[in-house]
């Protein structure tokens, strides 16, 4: 079913506490076009009830890819990944044209976005208006924060600079797109450029998880120090010690 199918959502989602704090809400519901079900068609009990993707409607040609050429972006600075994410015109509504964005979030110390890399790189070639970039987390802690990046990889979808969802890995990458977009990949070229994304894990002295662990060390040690049973350790090194000097006093 299409987008336009589909239609503009008259309903809200229905929201609880399990659905809270197991984010169902956010990966099922959308704060302009929650809830729906009513535009599909009737489910039978025997095939179960199964929730509509969030759907988002995207411009046919976007300003960032010129001529027509698409390639994975590498973002160096907050002002690339900003200028990446701008809205295009005033439309905020899902169901409205807008500019869609792919960003994969990856470090190049992780060993499973070394494995994805060919795969996120062939994102651009399979969907020519569709803008694909790549954020190193790392460098960028603070959009970490901001669109509740808490692993790695993450691949998000962005509508008009915002977040609308999250992969998931229990589909191709090409079927997450098309789901949620209704972009159809095109044939892939049989030679493309290679990945910018690097290919083996990169080793690297992370002096911050160093210095945190330090922190919790001497934490550990004041709070140990403060027990009862830290200072009956304490005295019967010192008992031995001091029966061991006696022995080894002359009579």
């Amino acid at each position: 079913m299409t987008l336009d199918e589909l239609g503009i959502s008259r309903g809200s989602c229905q929201r609880n506490f399990m659905a809270l704090i197991s984010f169902e809400s956010i990966r099922m519901c959308y704060v302009d076009d929650e809830f729906i079900l009513h535009l599909l068609p009737v489910v039978t009990a025997a095939e179960g009830v199964r929730k509509p993707p969030i759907m988002v409607k995207c411009l046919t040609e976007h300003p960032l890819i010129e001529k027509g050429f698409n390639k994975l972006r590498m973002m160096g600075s907050v002002e690339e990944i900003l200028d990446l994410l701008k809205p295009i015109e005033n439309n905020t509504k899902p169901y409205e044209p807008g500019s869609c964005v792919l960003v994969y979030f990856y470090t190049p110390t992780c060993l499973a976005c070394t494995v994805l890399a060919l795969s996120v790189n062939a994102l651009p070639h399979a969907f020519k208006t569709l803008p694909v970039a790549a954020i190193d987390a790392y460098k960028f802690p603070n959009f970490n924060t901001e669109f509740q990046i808490v692993g790695l990889p993450t691949l998000l979808l962005f509508h008009q600079g915002r977040p609308i969802v999250k992969y998931r890995a229990d589909v191709r990458f090409d079927t997450f797109v098309t789901r949620h977009t209704g972009l159809k990949p095109s044939e892939f070229p049989k030679f493309f450029a290679l990945t910018p994304l690097p290919f083996n894990v990169e080793h690297q002295t992370d002096y911050i998880l160093i210095l945190a662990w330090l922190f919790i060390c001497a934490c550990a040690a004041y709070y140990f120090s403060k027990f009862r049973f830290y200072t009956q350790i304490v005295e019967m090194i010192e008992r031995n010690l001091r029966e061991a000097d006696a022995l080894l006093q002359p009579y």
